[in-house]
């Protein structure tokens, strides 16, 4: 479970595209640092051990549904900045 939660953060914050291993391998690192540090917040805000599954599947639904949101409005974002055209005065 820790796996996927970390590929699916690594790529919700750098968003790999294309095969490139050096991106991937490197959106998986970030995501198992933001994973770790998201279970070490919920330990230090004082849930007990035991409800650290909790935290992993509410982290991987949020994950989930971040991805479904946020790959939209950076594909419009990116065809807004693509179709502004610059004058140069």
């Amino acid at each position: 479970m820790s796996g996927v939660g970390a590929v699916l953060l690594g790529t919700l914050v750098l968003n790999p595209s294309g095969s490139k291993v050096v991106r991937t391998v490197a959106a998986v690192g970030v995501g198992s640092l933001l994973y770790r540090l998201v279970l070490v917040g919920a330990l230090r805000a004082g849930l007990p051990a035991g409800d650290l599954k909790g935290v992993t599947a509410l982290t991987l639904l949020v994950a989930i549904a971040a991805q479904g949101y946020i790959a939209p409005a950076v594909q419009r974002y990116r065809s807004l900045i693509g179709t502004r055209q610059v004058s140069v005065s």
